[in-house]
């Protein structure tokens, strides 16, 4: 990825994230968690000097599995995820819900939840800033009403890279946990993921660069 020029030192922070959703019949779930927990100090290239970052740019990677095994009349053989990747631009608060982000409706499979078919939340417009978006479906070979352990696993590849410019404002010298945005006082950069069927698996690695 070309990164803008920058007469100062390019640093970059790694973030990894896996979750097994595994939840037959939910529906929906969803995930956030900020990306740029960066803490103090002078040693390395994934601390700040100061309270001020400068992100130049995100390397998104991974992979959307559908579980080879274990699938039951409960489980769908089919998932689709959606991710988005987003800054908050409020101050100093919890960290946001999917209902913050998105809209309950259109109505999913009869749940008045965000799903991977829901809009921008109008309410949020000037909270949010929608940087990615993006759909991935994935298909299982297995077969709904039975539990054999030979069923065939399938996996959908993600790979994006975003070239954008974003100051983020830290409150003091330690960075907050990954859930937590309380030091953060400005532009947190943050990721949403949504599973449809609450059935697919998936393993993120991301990676922010910045400058101080």
């Amino acid at each position: 990825m070309a990164l803008p020029f920058d007469d100062k030192e390019l640093k970059y922070i790694d973030t990894s994230w896996s979750h097994d959703f595994q939840q037959p019949g939910a529906h929906y779930s969803a995930l956030q968690q900020t990306l740029v927990p960066i803490t103090s100090g002078k040693s390395g290239t994934n601390e700040r000097i100061g309270n001020t970052v400068f992100i130049k740019g995100i390397e998104l990677r991974g992979t959307v599995i559908m579980p080879s095994h274990g699938f039951t009349a409960d489980y769908q053989n089919w998932d689709r995820v959606r991710l988005l990747i987003f800054d908050n631009n409020s101050q100093n608060e919890l960290p946001i819900t999917a209902e913050d982000v998105l809209d309950t409706f259109p109505v999913d499979q009869g749940n008045p939840v965000p799903s991977t078919l829901s809009f921008y939340n109008v309410n949020g417009f000037d909270k949010f800033t929608i940087w990615s978006d993006i759909t991935y479906g994935v298909l299982s070979t297995s077969n709904i009403g039975t539990t054999s352990g030979d069923m065939g696993a399938a996996m959908t590849h993600v790979s994006q890279a975003y070239n954008k410019s974003l100051q983020v404002k830290y409150s003091g010298p330690q960075s907050s946990d990954f859930d937590q945005v309380d030091n953060i006082t400005s532009n947190n950069l943050c990721i949403l993921a949504l599973s449809e069927t609450g059935a697919a698996t998936y393993n993120l690695n991301m990676r922010v660069y910045y400058t101080d």
